[in-house]
């Protein structure tokens, strides 16, 4: 999760209405030893726009357009692993004209 602040509501990060950037998540430190990555699902709450996703080894990724100024989204990624676990992360997508 780089470039991610965290405060008393977890982890966020800013952007910008006009910004088409990729999100991501590394999984490395929760997946067990030969534990890999099967499926990767993104929640991206309209007016937000979703692009291309991507699965890298251990690196789940989305790219994310668009939000109204002064508006913060939830964003979720579920993934379900080889083993079978199902696996959840999420984080605020605050977006702002003015950064």
């Amino acid at each position: 999760m780089s470039g991610f602040q965290t405060d008393v509501f977890g982890p966020f990060i800013e952007s910008n209405p006009s910004d088409n950037r990729d999100y991501s998540f590394d999984w490395s430190s929760i997946l067990q030893q030969d534990e890999t990555i099967s499926t990767s699902n993104w929640t991206v709450p309209a007016p937000l726009v979703a692009g291309a996703k991507a699965i890298n080894a251990t690196v789940t990724t989305q790219w994310i357009s668009g939000g109204v100024d002064q508006c913060t989204y939830r964003i979720s990624n579920t993934i379900v692993t080889n083993q079978g676990r199902m696996l959840e992360r999420s984080f605020r997508l605050v977006v702002q004209a003015s950064i």
